[in-house]
């Protein structure tokens, strides 16, 4: 696990930032970043079986081999708890290893099934002390120690 450095803790901040201040529109096409060795993927859809939008952080470098019980990001057809989120593939593809076998979808060339490694509310994105905090704890699920 990488520490979390100031520069990260900003970096996150800005991003978080810039999302929030997003129409609806654009949050669902997403927001594509790389925070220190990580790649990640921030957009506002649905879970599956589920009706409320809600905004999701994805670490696109994970896979099933490094991780753990959950697994990698992108579903993969052996795969039968579905629990995840249907994604436009147009941000991510450059991501998804040729090799995997993905989650059957009605367009394979449009969207994707991806595990979240967190999900938030808008209310929670409202002042700059919520982002501050929602910032620091999205570095925590993609995998940074906190410094204190």
């Amino acid at each position: 696990m990488e520490k979390l450095t100031e520069e990260l803790k900003l970096q996150m901040e800005g991003v978080i930032s810039e999302f929030n201040k997003m129409d609806s529109f654009e949050k669902y096409k997403g927001i594509l970043f790389k925070l220190g060795n990580t790649d990640a993927f921030i957009c506002r859809e649905v879970m599956i079986n589920e009706r409320k939008e809600e905004n999701f952080i994805f670490n696109l470098n994970r896979t099933d081999e490094n991780g753990g019980l959950y697994g990698g990001t992108f579903l993969t057809e052996d795969e039968h708890n579905l629990v995840g989120v249907l994604v436009s593939i147009e941000k991510v593809k450059p991501f998804i290893n040729p090799n995997l076998k993905l989650h059957p979808v009605h367009f394979p060339d449009k969207e994707v099934w991806m595990k979240p490694m967190n999900r938030w509310s808008n209310k929670e994105m409202k002042t700059k002390k919520d982002r501050v905090r929602l910032s620091r704890h999205l570095c925590l699920c993609l995998g940074y120690s906190s410094v204190k």
